[in-house]
Parts: structure tokens; sequence; C-alpha cells
């Protein structure tokens, strides 16, 4: 008996299956949602169907967090996954008030993704906030540390809540029509939504 388990066969045996094995579980932990691998053991010998799948498709969240935190998404696929979310409305229900109110890092910006060297990303420092009590939006852009910031200032800030819809009316700008931005993701740490005036953008809270 001894002789037979450590014949050749059922050592090759034992080491495809430790081989195969130790495949299956990479490929489990680097890709659990895209792994399908079907065995079957027919007349003594293992047989082996793989199909492994590699997996290009990433949660459209996971790269709009990646921009908004880190800074390292590529600015046509942070478009597309704002696009997609939108459109598939994957926000369930409306954004709540305590997740649009407060102060904000405007991260990204779909209207800067084809200025080359930006890929999106604001290249000055734009800090913008939500203030229910007051009624006001204020925008503060600082475009070099050792010039004045520039604030842009928003009056009459209204917010509806099952709209996931803010409007506001830009100071001394009260003959434009009122500014418009729709929300439709938002986290404990970012918020996305579609403006009237700088199309898609990703907000970081502060």
């Amino acid at each position: 008996d001894g002789a037979a388990s450590n014949s050749p066969s059922r050592l090759l045996h034992r080491g495809w299956d430790f081989w195969f094995q130790s495949v299956s579980t990479a490929v489990q932990f680097f890709s659990p949602t895209c792994f399908n691998l079907v065995v079957s053991d027919h007349g003594g010998r293992a047989a082996c169907r793989r199909s492994l799948m590699v997996c290009s498709a990433v949660d459209p969240t996971e790269t709009i967090r990646s921009c908004a935190l880190s800074r390292q998404a590529e600015g046509a696929a942070v478009v597309s996954a704002m696009e997609e979310v939108e459109a598939q409305g994957k926000q369930i229900g409306a954004i709540p008030t305590e997740r649009f109110t407060g102060t904000f890092d405007l991260v990204f910006s779909s209207t800067l993704v084809k200025v080359p060297f930006i890929n999106g990303y604001m290249p000055t420092k734009e800090v913008i906030t939500w203030d229910l009590d007051s009624k006001q939006m204020s925008l503060d852009i600082e475009i070099l540390p050792f010039l004045p910031k520039v604030l842009v200032q928003g009056t009459n800030l209204q917010w509806d809540e099952s709209k996931s819809k803010a409007t506001y009316t830009i100071k001394n700008k009260e003959d434009k029509p009122p500014s418009e931005w729709v929300f439709f993701y938002a986290d404990e740490e970012v918020l996305v939504g579609r403006s009237s005036v700088t199309g898609l953008n990703v907000l970081r809270r502060l």
C-alpha cells in the first residue's frame, strides 16, 4: 500500500491537485467575482475545464472614490463611472440633507478632462460650502498660495431633498438663471453631482 501511495502516477496526481488548489485560491483572491473554474473527475483521471475570465469591470463607485480620495483614477474612467452611476441611479432614494450640507474640496470636473496635463482634476484649490441655515453657497478658490483667494457666493440656496437638487443665484449676477446641481451619489466622504455650469463633479468632504 505504501509503495502504491508513492507511485509516480499518484504523486503526479497529488502534485496536480496542489497546483490546482494554489491557482484556484490565487484567482479567487485577486478576482473573486470573475472566477469560473469547473473540475470533473472521469475514469480516475482529473480533467479540468478552465474558464478564467480576466475581469475588467470595476465598480464605478470605487473609481469615483479613488478619484476623490487619492486623485489616482484616470480622467476618462472617472467620467464614465459618473455617467454610469447617474444613469443607473445607484444611489438608493434621495440624497440625505446631512450628506449634502457642509464643506467640500472640489476635486474633479468633467469640463477639464480634455485639458492637457489636467486629466479632469482641479488645478486650483477650490473649497465649496453648502449652508442651508444662511441659504448660501460659498466657493473659495486659491489659485496660488501667495495670491488672494477668489470668493464666489451664491444666495438664496434652496435644497430639494426629494430630487437631490440644489439651486442658488450667483451674487451680483441676479439677472442670470439660477445655477443648479443635481446629486446622484453620496457617502460619508464623497459627494457627486451634475452642475448646470460645470458638468459632472466629484467633491470630497473636509
